[in-house]
Protein backbone atom coordinates (compact mmCIF):
# COMPACT_ATOMS: atom_id res chain seq x y z
CA UNK A 1 0.00 0.00 0.00
CA UNK A 2 4.24 4.26 -0.44
CA UNK A 3 1.52 4.15 0.30
CA UNK A 4 2.80 9.79 -1.76
CA UNK A 5 0.15 16.16 -2.78
CA UNK A 6 2.49 14.30 -0.04
CA UNK A 7 2.37 14.57 4.13
CA UNK A 8 4.98 15.56 5.80
CA UNK A 9 2.59 14.74 8.89
CA UNK A 10 2.42 11.30 8.96
CA UNK A 11 4.67 8.58 7.45
CA UNK A 12 3.09 7.34 4.09
CA UNK A 13 2.12 3.33 5.36
CA UNK A 14 3.43 1.57 2.62
CA UNK A 15 4.00 4.65 -0.53
CA UNK A 16 1.15 3.47 -2.32
CA UNK A 17 -0.99 7.38 -1.67
CA UNK A 18 0.03 9.91 -3.07
CA UNK A 19 -0.71 12.60 -0.34
CA UNK A 20 -0.99 16.33 -0.80
CA UNK A 21 1.33 18.62 1.12
CA UNK A 22 1.57 19.49 4.37
CA UNK A 23 4.32 21.45 4.58
CA UNK A 24 4.71 25.30 4.35
CA UNK A 25 5.61 26.89 0.90
CA UNK A 26 9.65 27.49 1.09
CA UNK A 27 10.62 31.45 1.03
CA UNK A 28 12.69 30.84 -2.28
CA UNK A 29 11.91 28.04 -4.57
CA UNK A 30 14.23 25.59 -5.48
CA UNK A 31 12.39 23.67 -8.05
CA UNK A 32 15.40 21.27 -9.68
CA UNK A 33 16.14 20.85 -5.83
CA UNK A 34 12.66 19.93 -5.24
CA UNK A 35 12.23 17.43 -8.20
CA UNK A 36 15.82 15.38 -7.20
CA UNK A 37 14.13 14.96 -4.15
CA UNK A 38 11.21 13.80 -4.92
CA UNK A 39 12.95 11.19 -7.37
CA UNK A 40 15.00 10.22 -4.81
CA UNK A 41 12.59 9.97 -2.28
CA UNK A 42 10.45 7.52 -4.90
CA UNK A 43 13.44 5.29 -4.87
CA UNK A 44 13.61 4.84 -1.08
CA UNK A 45 9.30 4.33 -1.61
CA UNK A 46 10.28 1.79 -3.99
CA UNK A 47 12.79 -0.02 -1.64
CA UNK A 48 10.31 -0.11 0.95
CA UNK A 49 7.40 -1.70 -0.68
CA UNK A 50 9.49 -4.42 -2.54
CA UNK A 51 10.34 -5.03 1.35
CA UNK A 52 7.07 -5.36 2.11
CA UNK A 53 5.53 -7.34 -0.13
CA UNK A 54 8.63 -9.61 -0.35
CA UNK A 55 8.40 -9.94 3.61
CA UNK A 56 4.44 -10.54 3.53
CA UNK A 57 5.15 -13.64 1.49
CA UNK A 58 6.65 -15.15 5.04
CA UNK A 59 5.72 -12.96 8.10
CA UNK A 60 2.27 -11.77 9.37
CA UNK A 61 1.36 -8.65 7.94
CA UNK A 62 1.00 -7.40 11.61
CA UNK A 63 4.36 -8.24 12.48
CA UNK A 64 6.07 -6.67 8.88
CA UNK A 65 3.92 -3.65 9.58
CA UNK A 66 5.17 -3.08 13.37
CA UNK A 67 9.25 -3.22 12.36
CA UNK A 68 7.97 -0.97 9.72
CA UNK A 69 7.03 1.49 12.35
CA UNK A 70 9.90 0.90 14.78
CA UNK A 71 12.43 1.04 12.33
CA UNK A 72 10.74 4.27 10.52
CA UNK A 73 11.03 6.33 13.35
CA UNK A 74 14.97 5.95 13.43
CA UNK A 75 15.61 8.69 10.98
CA UNK A 76 12.87 10.76 12.68
CA UNK A 77 14.32 10.98 15.96
CA UNK A 78 17.00 13.43 15.72
CA UNK A 79 13.69 15.67 14.81
CA UNK A 80 12.46 14.83 18.52
CA UNK A 81 15.36 15.89 19.95
CA UNK A 82 15.24 19.39 18.16
CA UNK A 83 14.72 22.07 20.76
CA UNK A 84 14.74 20.39 23.75
CA UNK A 85 11.93 17.92 22.23
CA UNK A 86 9.41 20.60 21.59
CA UNK A 87 8.27 18.10 18.43
CA UNK A 88 7.09 16.02 21.90
CA UNK A 89 4.63 18.87 22.96
CA UNK A 90 0.63 18.42 22.04
CA UNK A 91 -1.89 21.05 21.66
CA UNK A 92 -4.25 19.11 21.20
CA UNK A 93 -3.48 15.21 22.65
CA UNK A 94 -6.48 13.96 22.12
CA UNK A 95 -6.97 14.86 18.32
CA UNK A 96 -3.54 13.56 17.55
CA UNK A 97 -3.17 10.04 19.44
CA UNK A 98 -7.33 9.45 18.13
CA UNK A 99 -5.82 10.72 14.38
CA UNK A 100 -2.30 7.88 15.07
CA UNK A 101 -4.94 5.56 15.56
CA UNK A 102 -5.43 5.32 11.91
CA UNK A 103 -2.33 4.30 10.79
CA UNK A 104 -1.91 1.08 11.75
CA UNK A 105 -5.53 0.01 9.86
CA UNK A 106 -4.31 1.86 6.89
CA UNK A 107 -0.47 -0.20 6.97
CA UNK A 108 -2.81 -3.64 7.72
CA UNK A 109 -4.85 -2.86 5.07
CA UNK A 110 -2.08 -1.91 2.43
CA UNK A 111 0.23 -4.39 3.61
CA UNK A 112 -2.55 -7.36 3.22
CA UNK A 113 -3.33 -6.18 -0.52
CA UNK A 114 0.88 -6.13 -1.17
CA UNK A 115 0.50 -9.30 -0.45
CA UNK A 116 -2.57 -10.42 -2.68
CA UNK A 117 -1.64 -8.17 -5.41
CA UNK A 118 0.66 -7.25 -8.23
CA UNK A 119 3.00 -4.30 -6.93
CA UNK A 120 1.86 -2.06 -9.57
CA UNK A 121 -1.41 -2.87 -8.88
CA UNK A 122 -1.44 -2.46 -5.52
CA UNK A 123 0.29 0.53 -5.92
CA UNK A 124 -2.29 2.44 -8.81
CA UNK A 125 -4.82 1.89 -6.62
CA UNK A 126 -3.20 4.51 -3.74
CA UNK A 127 -3.01 6.80 -6.11
CA UNK A 128 -6.51 7.51 -5.22
CA UNK A 129 -5.34 8.73 -2.37
CA UNK A 130 -5.53 12.61 -3.67
CA UNK A 131 -8.49 11.92 -5.13
CA UNK A 132 -10.28 10.95 -1.73
CA UNK A 133 -8.69 13.73 0.13
CA UNK A 134 -10.12 16.44 -2.09
CA UNK A 135 -13.78 15.27 -1.52
CA UNK A 136 -13.14 14.83 2.10
CA UNK A 137 -11.86 17.91 2.48
CA UNK A 138 -15.46 19.17 1.42
CA UNK A 139 -17.15 17.94 4.74
CA UNK A 140 -13.87 17.70 7.02
CA UNK A 141 -11.80 21.14 6.51
CA UNK A 142 -14.85 23.25 4.96
CA UNK A 143 -12.91 23.37 1.95
CA UNK A 144 -14.76 24.72 -1.50
CA UNK A 145 -14.57 22.58 -4.09
CA UNK A 146 -15.60 23.98 -7.96
CA UNK A 147 -17.82 21.64 -10.63
CA UNK A 148 -14.31 21.48 -12.38
CA UNK A 149 -12.80 19.95 -9.59
CA UNK A 150 -15.73 17.26 -8.42
CA UNK A 151 -16.13 16.26 -12.16
CA UNK A 152 -12.08 15.39 -12.08
CA UNK A 153 -12.96 13.42 -8.56
CA UNK A 154 -15.43 11.28 -10.24
CA UNK A 155 -13.10 10.78 -13.36
CA UNK A 156 -10.57 9.73 -11.02
CA UNK A 157 -13.04 7.38 -8.84
CA UNK A 158 -13.83 5.82 -12.41
CA UNK A 159 -10.27 5.56 -13.58
CA UNK A 160 -9.99 3.05 -9.74
CA UNK A 161 -12.80 1.39 -10.86
CA UNK A 162 -10.89 0.18 -13.97
CA UNK A 163 -8.44 -1.06 -11.81
CA UNK A 164 -10.11 -3.23 -9.14
CA UNK A 165 -12.70 -4.38 -11.22
CA UNK A 166 -11.30 -4.95 -14.62
CA UNK A 167 -14.53 -7.45 -15.55
CA UNK A 168 -16.90 -5.11 -14.16
CA UNK A 169 -18.01 -7.42 -11.61
CA UNK A 170 -16.02 -8.75 -9.09
CA UNK A 171 -13.54 -6.94 -6.49
CA UNK A 172 -11.06 -8.94 -5.19
CA UNK A 173 -10.07 -9.25 -1.22
CA UNK A 174 -6.75 -7.65 -2.58
CA UNK A 175 -8.28 -4.88 -4.10
CA UNK A 176 -10.66 -4.41 -1.68
CA UNK A 177 -7.81 -3.96 1.09
CA UNK A 178 -6.17 -1.31 -1.01
CA UNK A 179 -9.02 0.79 -1.13
CA UNK A 180 -9.84 0.45 2.10
CA UNK A 181 -6.25 1.20 3.31
CA UNK A 182 -6.06 4.18 0.32
CA UNK A 183 -9.64 5.93 2.08
CA UNK A 184 -8.23 5.50 5.65
CA UNK A 185 -5.32 7.24 4.63
CA UNK A 186 -6.85 9.95 2.97
CA UNK A 187 -8.70 10.77 5.70
CA UNK A 188 -5.70 10.79 8.11
CA UNK A 189 -4.14 13.22 5.79
CA UNK A 190 -7.07 15.57 5.55
CA UNK A 191 -7.17 15.27 9.52
CA UNK A 192 -3.43 15.64 9.67
CA UNK A 193 -4.51 19.17 7.85
CA UNK A 194 -6.91 20.14 10.54
CA UNK A 195 -4.38 19.25 13.34
CA UNK A 196 -1.89 21.24 11.91
CA UNK A 197 -3.41 24.13 12.69
CA UNK A 198 -1.93 24.23 16.39
CA UNK A 199 0.35 21.15 16.37
CA UNK A 200 3.57 20.81 13.88
CA UNK A 201 3.62 18.04 11.13
CA UNK A 202 6.68 16.85 13.16
CA UNK A 203 4.58 16.05 16.24
CA UNK A 204 2.26 14.32 13.69
CA UNK A 205 4.68 11.81 12.36
CA UNK A 206 6.14 11.25 15.80
CA UNK A 207 2.90 10.29 16.76
CA UNK A 208 2.26 8.33 14.21
CA UNK A 209 5.06 6.16 14.66
CA UNK A 210 4.86 6.02 18.64
CA UNK A 211 1.24 4.78 18.38
CA UNK A 212 1.75 2.40 15.67
CA UNK A 213 4.54 0.51 17.55
CA UNK A 214 2.02 0.40 20.32
CA UNK A 215 -1.12 -0.47 18.79
CA UNK A 216 0.90 -3.30 16.56
CA UNK A 217 2.87 -4.75 19.29
CA UNK A 218 -0.30 -5.95 21.08
CA UNK A 219 -1.13 -7.83 17.76
CA UNK A 220 2.56 -9.66 17.98
CA UNK A 221 1.47 -12.56 20.10
CA UNK A 222 -0.80 -13.95 17.80
CA UNK A 223 1.34 -12.89 14.76
CA UNK A 224 4.74 -13.75 15.35
CA UNK A 225 7.08 -15.63 13.29
CA UNK A 226 10.66 -15.67 14.55
CA UNK A 227 12.88 -14.01 11.83
CA UNK A 228 15.67 -15.04 10.48
CA UNK A 229 18.85 -12.62 10.71
CA UNK A 230 19.09 -11.79 6.99
CA UNK A 231 15.09 -10.80 6.84
CA UNK A 232 15.63 -8.68 10.30
CA UNK A 233 17.82 -6.99 8.23
CA UNK A 234 15.62 -6.68 5.29
CA UNK A 235 12.75 -5.39 8.12
CA UNK A 236 15.41 -2.82 9.05
CA UNK A 237 16.35 -1.57 5.54
CA UNK A 238 12.27 -1.63 4.94
CA UNK A 239 11.86 0.98 7.99
CA UNK A 240 14.80 2.90 7.56
CA UNK A 241 13.56 3.47 4.14
CA UNK A 242 10.52 4.60 4.05
CA UNK A 243 11.77 6.71 6.87
CA UNK A 244 14.02 8.43 5.06
CA UNK A 245 11.70 8.55 1.93
CA UNK A 246 9.60 10.70 4.28
CA UNK A 247 12.22 13.04 5.18
CA UNK A 248 13.22 13.65 1.70
CA UNK A 249 9.39 14.18 0.72
CA UNK A 250 8.95 16.58 3.56
CA UNK A 251 12.13 18.93 2.32
CA UNK A 252 10.79 18.65 -1.39
CA UNK A 253 7.42 20.47 -0.60
CA UNK A 254 9.35 23.12 0.97
CA UNK A 255 11.12 23.78 -1.92
CA UNK A 256 8.99 23.66 -4.83
CA UNK A 257 5.28 24.21 -5.42
CA UNK A 258 2.67 20.78 -5.28
CA UNK A 259 2.13 21.38 -8.77
CA UNK A 260 6.20 21.13 -9.77
CA UNK A 261 6.37 18.41 -8.20
CA UNK A 262 3.53 16.31 -8.37
CA UNK A 263 3.78 14.88 -11.76
CA UNK A 264 7.41 13.10 -10.58
CA UNK A 265 5.93 11.41 -7.67
CA UNK A 266 4.02 9.58 -10.26
CA UNK A 267 7.20 7.83 -10.85
CA UNK A 268 6.13 5.37 -8.19
CA UNK A 269 4.37 3.03 -10.81
CA UNK A 270 6.76 2.25 -13.03
CA UNK A 271 9.34 1.69 -10.36
CA UNK A 272 6.85 -0.80 -8.99
CA UNK A 273 6.25 -2.22 -12.23
CA UNK A 274 9.85 -3.17 -12.90
CA UNK A 275 10.33 -4.02 -9.26
CA UNK A 276 7.60 -6.37 -9.82
CA UNK A 277 8.75 -7.79 -13.11
CA UNK A 278 12.35 -8.45 -12.11
CA UNK A 279 11.36 -9.92 -8.79
CA UNK A 280 8.34 -11.65 -9.35
CA UNK A 281 7.43 -11.34 -12.82
CA UNK A 282 4.33 -9.65 -12.61
CA UNK A 283 2.97 -8.00 -16.07
CA UNK A 284 0.89 -5.56 -15.12
CA UNK A 285 -2.43 -6.08 -17.46
CA UNK A 286 -3.87 -3.44 -19.48
CA UNK A 287 -6.58 -1.94 -17.22
CA UNK A 288 -4.12 -0.87 -14.77
CA UNK A 289 -2.30 0.78 -17.12
CA UNK A 290 -5.17 2.46 -18.42
CA UNK A 291 -6.41 3.10 -14.89
CA UNK A 292 -3.31 4.71 -13.72
CA UNK A 293 -3.61 7.10 -16.58
CA UNK A 294 -7.22 7.87 -15.75
CA UNK A 295 -6.57 8.22 -12.00
CA UNK A 296 -2.99 10.29 -12.72
CA UNK A 297 -4.50 12.55 -15.08
CA UNK A 298 -7.28 13.64 -12.43
CA UNK A 299 -5.19 13.75 -9.46
CA UNK A 300 -2.74 16.32 -11.46
CA UNK A 301 -6.17 18.73 -12.36
CA UNK A 302 -7.09 18.44 -9.04
CA UNK A 303 -3.44 19.39 -7.76
CA UNK A 304 -3.64 22.08 -10.73
CA UNK A 305 -7.17 23.78 -9.93
CA UNK A 306 -5.94 23.48 -6.24
CA UNK A 307 -2.91 26.18 -7.31
CA UNK A 308 -5.28 28.42 -9.38
CA UNK A 309 -7.37 28.77 -6.38
CA UNK A 310 -4.59 29.22 -4.00
CA UNK A 311 -3.24 31.72 -5.68
CA UNK A 312 -6.33 33.90 -6.49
Amino acid sequence: MQVRKRPAAAPPPAGTAIPLPVTPPATAEQPLRGILLVVVATLFFGVMDTSIKWLAATYPVPQVAFFRSVFGLLPLLPMALRGGGIALRLRQPAGVLLRSMLAPAAMLCIFGSFALLPLAEAITIGFAAPILMAALGVPLLGERVGWRRWAAILVGFAGVLVVVRPDGLTLSLGAGLALAGTAIYALSMVWGRRLMRRDGPTSLALYTHFVSIAVLALLLPWNWVSPTAADLALMAMMGIAGGIAVLFLTRAYQCAPVAVLAPFDYLNLPVAALAGWVIWHEVPGPHVWWGAAVIVASGLYIVHREGRSRAA
